[in-house]
């Protein structure tokens, strides 16, 4: 009987010897697929649950009140890092997930309709319905607070006063002189816009950061060392 080419490991003990090659099967030290492993997931993850209280927060006072909040400029900066990070290993995470050797950018299943939850299982894992579909809620909620605010600046955003009014709204250079409630009001979709581009993202790296711990990425092919 001829002897083929190496192909894997035997079938018998896991582990094969072929031309001095001992084969075996490659594997991350950790298979979360989650940079830092599943603690730095876990962490991410609560970080996320706070910023998305926050985000919810703002969205629900600024509706409420009609102006916007003071202080939140302060949020800003931790919030944008927060996001980055998240967002860097959200998709570091999709990348451990994409089987090996394969063009297929993502495991999107073809035969399921397309959604929210369906495709934040199919690029992260699956987690608890009810989860998966908070989590979908959440940035339904994020892109609704972006998309209704633009019609409360659409001229402009707040620019203080000047020019002979107490209360102005700019775009694009132009000034527009506006009352002090409709001045309030831009102001609070400003906020609200902002706050719902953060909601959504943080929402989609919650998710990811829950699922990289319970869910592991498709196994590396084998590999030979001598």
């Amino acid at each position: 009987m001829g002897v083929g080419g190496p192909e894997g490991p035997d079938a018998d003990d896991g582990l094969g010897d072929f031309g001095g090659l001992h084969w075996e099967q490659t594997r991350p030290a950790d298979d979360s697929g989650w940079p830092g492993g599943r603690r730095a997931a876990q962490t991410l993850a609560v970080a996320d649950a706070v910023a998305i209280a926050v985000a919810l927060a703002l969205i629900a006072a600024t509706l409420v009140l009609g102006r916007p909040l003071g202080g939140v400029s302060l949020l800003l900066g931790p919030g944008v890092l927060l996001l980055i990070v998240g967002q860097v290993c959200a998709i570091v995470a999709i990348l451990a997930r994409r089987p090996p050797r394969t063009g297929r950018r993502f495991l999107r299943d073809p035969n399921r309709r397309g959604s929210i939850s369906g495709d934040l299982s199919s690029y992260f894992g699956p987690l608890d319905r009810r989860l998966t579909r908070a989590v979908a809620a959440f940035c339904v909620i994020g892109f609704l607070s972006f998309l209704t605010g633009i019609f409360f600046t659409f001229h402009g955003s707040p620019a203080g006063s000047g020019g002979g009014c107490a209360y102005r709204l700019s775009a694009h250079g132009i000034d527009t002189c506006v009352s002090k409630t409709a001045y309030e009001l831009a102001g609070a979709a400003l906020q609200r816009m902002v706050a719902g581009i953060f909601l959504f993202f943080y929402a989609m790296h919650f998710y990811a950061a829950l699922a990289s711990g319970t869910s592991a990425p498709p196994e590396a092919p084998f590999a030979a060392r001598p």
